[in-house]
């Protein structure tokens, strides 16, 4: 499990569980429509939870964390994380959960298009859902009627080296590979906001070109800890589907 140390973060000795929230909640404009990501957090504990540390540290110099994300004591809540409108991607966020109350929070991310009512569950990636090595997503749809997005994201602040590759289905045939590097962010804070997040969509529209149809997705970071999400939008419903690790 990832945690955060107490000894560096917290004067109260605290340690924390980070979890990824793919989509942070943002509304950013799309094709046609406008989409919005909803967080709910549970607390079925008896007291308060703050999903962040209270102490922040940047080039070895602590100080008050600025960030609360107050969960009250056997409470839903709907999240707002970070509404700055920074950018018109959605790059995601993190949360921590004290270790001690780990069993407490429970959580759910929807994805909607503005017209839909209900939208598309997102999973929230606790640290034991984190990938190494190769990772397979099946049955991907590409075609000119929908839109695949590739997103993968990235508990560690380090440089990142990447491997797509997309197989036409059922045959095996390698259609398209890909290779990424991602530099170290320069003397980032802690604990992190948000993951480093790649885009790579761009591997799926250039197999789509090539052979639309169903495929099969393989990422591999070697010995680094990541989680990939595929996402399909239908074009004329605006129906999205999640595609993840199983």
């Amino acid at each position: 499990m990832f945690l955060l140390a107490s000894t560096a973060l917290d004067a109260e000795n605290v340690t924390y569980e980070q979890v990824l929230v793919p989509f942070d909640t943002m509304t950013v404009p799309g094709v046609g429509t406008v989409w919005s990501a909803e967080l709910r957090a549970r607390n079925d504990g008896d007291t308060p939870v703050n999903l962040f540390p209270e102490t922040c540290s940047w080039i070895g110099w602590q100080f008050p964390c600025g960030v609360h994300i107050d969960v009250p004591a056997r409470a839903t809540v709907l999240l707002d994380l970070f509404d700055d409108q920074r950018a018109t991607v959605p790059y995601g966020v993190f949360v921590y959960v004290p270790t001690t109350r780990i069993d407490d929070l429970s959580f759910s991310l929807r994805v909607r298009a503005s017209a839909s009512r209900i939208g598309t569950e997102i999973p929230v990636v606790r640290t034991r859902n984190y990938r190494t090595g190769r990772t397979t997503l099946l049955d991907v749809p590409l075609g000119a009627d929908s839109r695949a997005a590739l997103r993968v994201y990235f508990a560690d602040l380090q440089p990142h080296n990447v491997v797509v590759r997309v197989y036409r289905e059922p045959a095996g045939e390698l259609i398209l590979q890909e290779s990424f590097f991602f530099p170290y962010p320069t003397d980032p804070s802690y604990p992190p906001t948000a993951p480093l997040m790649f885009d790579l969509s761009s591997t799926l529209s250039n197999a789509s070109l090539q052979k639309p149809g169903r495929v099969r997705v393989t990422i591999e970071a070697p010995s680094q800890r990541y989680w990939p999400l595929v996402t399909v939008t239908d074009n004329a419903t605006l129906q999205v589907t999640a595609i993840t690790p199983q």
